[in-house]
């Protein structure tokens, strides 16, 4: 059985102080991404399971 998880709530936080669409960020950590090289696929849904806790960023 999986272990449950938190909210990461600091992460939540930030992104909605920093006025900040899960979109938006998606787009901005693959573009951050690409300009070191590398090609990630994140979307919305990604960001959304991050700050819900249900995953952790990983790269």
């Amino acid at each position: 059985m999986p272990t449950p998880t938190s909210t990461n709530s600091r992460l939540r936080d930030t992104i909605n102080a920093a006025g900040c669409t899960y979109e938006a960020l998606a787009k901005d950590v693959r573009r951050i991404a690409a300009e070191n090289g590398e090609l990630l696929q994140t979307n919305k849904s990604a960001i959304s399971h991050w700050a819900g806790g249900a995953r952790t960023p990983s790269g």
